[in-house]
């Protein structure tokens, strides 16, 4: 989901949602047919999120760990054999 002011844009399992949040605190009026250039905006910004994250580029640091510790951040994900 993607919020911006009072809108919340949702991609619910390949639907689509819109909602004032502001006026529509509970979700229940779907309003994406009647914002059209609302939704659009935030799908635009949704979307550019998801491919490009929005996260700062960082530099990477080497860090000495010992072997276990490095096998647990393995399997977490969190390290590589770089």
């Amino acid at each position: 989901a993607v919020m911006r002011g009072e809108w919340k844009l949702m991609d619910e399992f390949g639907r689509w949602e819109l909602y004032n949040t502001e006026t529509d605190p509970s979700e229940e009026r779907d309003l994406l047919n009647q914002e059209p250039r609302v939704q659009a905006d935030l799908r635009r910004q949704l979307l550019a999120f998801q491919t490009e994250g929005d996260a700062p580029a960082t530099e990477s640091v080497d860090v000495r760990v010992d072997a276990e510790t490095l096998e647990k951040l393995k399997a977490l994900g969190y390290a590589d054999d770089r």
